[in-house]
């Protein structure tokens, strides 16, 4: 998973990582900056400003059209998504413009080495764990309507990407409704799977303001959170046709993340649709 829980707050590897490198680059400004305390505290907190207004601003730039939906969210600092080079740019662009001489040389290096270290972070994932489940379960759920729908007897010719969510977590609802959104457009069926809550519940949040193509499911006992060992919700499980696991990701979702998913999918070849063979008849 991506994301781990610290009391009530599912916090994601990510933005520890980038916790981590601040803490460092904090350390290492008063220790190698020269100048007044006070001067490389103004630098220190122009750079962790420049660096989220920047790296906000990359990632709207690079796709603006999945921002459209979400156009609040951008000023919300724990929504996910950030561009490293945008953020970059606009703290060495502050650095410049603050500091002069040796100071500037070192503060630029600084830069460099914490974006390079939480870029390794990022690659590394030294805190993930792999998933603890792998294929599709076999299980039947009943959905809003009334009916039991097992996911794996009812398998198609798409994917399937599964929510697990609940009505009392603000992010599980928002994701639901990207997940809304993007079901008519990406390539798999969309389930969503509310966990531990009764169906009035479900039907309060889900009934309407849903895609008609989604497959709403009631899990009372909690039985895909207990198998999916999950930190904590949301929670999306992406599987292919044969129910093995491809994607996981708890936690809220960057419009990135819904970008390369939805890319993933359509590079999946489409399993031709059968086609009734005709009778052919011997003329006597």
């Amino acid at each position: 998973m991506t994301a781990i829980t610290l009391g009530p707050w599912l916090i994601a590897h990510s933005q520890l990582y980038l916790l981590l490198v601040g803490l460092i680059l904090t350390a290492a400004t008063f220790r190698l900056l020269p100048g007044r305390p006070r001067y490389r505290e103004c630098w220190l907190a122009g750079v962790v400003i420049s660096w989220c207004i920047g790296a906000r601003a990359g990632a709207v730039a690079a796709d603006p059209a999945a921002w459209q939906h979400t156009a609040l969210r951008v000023l919300d600092p724990a929504q996910p998504g950030f561009s490293t080079a945008g953020g970059l740019v606009l703290a060495c662009l502050w650095t410049l413009c603050w500091l002069r001489g040796s100071a500037r040389r070192r503060a630029l290096c600084l830069i460099w080495v914490a974006q390079l270290t939480w870029l390794g972070l990022q690659l590394w994932q030294p805190l993930a764990s792999p998933p603890a489940i792998t294929r599709l379960p076999r299980m039947a759920l009943t959905s809003t309507a009334g009916s039991k729908v097992d996911l794996v007897a009812d398998a198609g010719r798409l994917p399937t990407l599964v929510l697990l969510w609940r009505s009392d977590c603000p992010r599980c609802v928002y994701t639901l409704s990207q997940l809304s959104l993007q079901s008519s457009t990406i390539a798999a069926r969309s389930v969503a799977i509310n966990e531990g809550e009764p169906l009035v519940l479900g039907l309060r949040y889900a009934g309407d303001g849903t895609n008609a193509d989604m497959i709403l499911l009631q899990d009372p006992s909690q039985h895909w959170l207990t198998l999916s060992r999950a930190p904590g919700l949301p929670v999306l499980l992406l599987f292919d046709r044969r129910g093995r696991l491809l994607e996981s990701h708890a936690g809220a979702v960057a419009p990135a993340l819904w970008r390369r998913w939805r890319e993933r999918l359509e590079a999946i070849p489409k399993t031709p649709s059968p086609h009734p063979v005709a009778a052919v008849t011997r003329a006597p």
